[in-house]
């Protein structure tokens, strides 16, 4: 499995035990680090774990409309289509791919 530069220099940065951000690891509006730091997840080399954005309804019986009002729902909505911000972190496997890089 190899390893772009970008891919390795973020595995380097992320933490083992601690959630880090895309901004935590140099990312800013408009970088590769998000979509970076997903492929890694993808690949087991990193955990991702997924925030929900304050107005995400995922498995709630209340949603928001597109006035900002509080609606009800007959059913929970199943599937979240939020843009909520994702957490990081380094899983074993990525820490032996970076230690086998050096």
């Amino acid at each position: 499995m190899r390893l772009t530069k970008r891919q390795l220099e973020l595995l380097r940065w992320l933490d083992d035990d601690q959630w880090q951000r895309p901004m935590d690891v140099g990312g800013r509006d408009g970088s590769h680090h998000s979509a970076t730091l997903a492929g890694l997840a993808r690949r087991g080399l990193a955990e991702r774990k997924k925030y929900h954005a304050i107005y995400c309804c995922h498995g709630t019986y209340h949603a928001i409309d597109k006035r900002g009002n509080i609606v009800k729902l007959k059913r929970p909505i199943k599937l979240c289509k939020c843009k909520g911000s994702c957490r990081y972190r380094r899983t074993p496997a990525g820490r032996a791919a970076v230690s086998a890089t050096l």
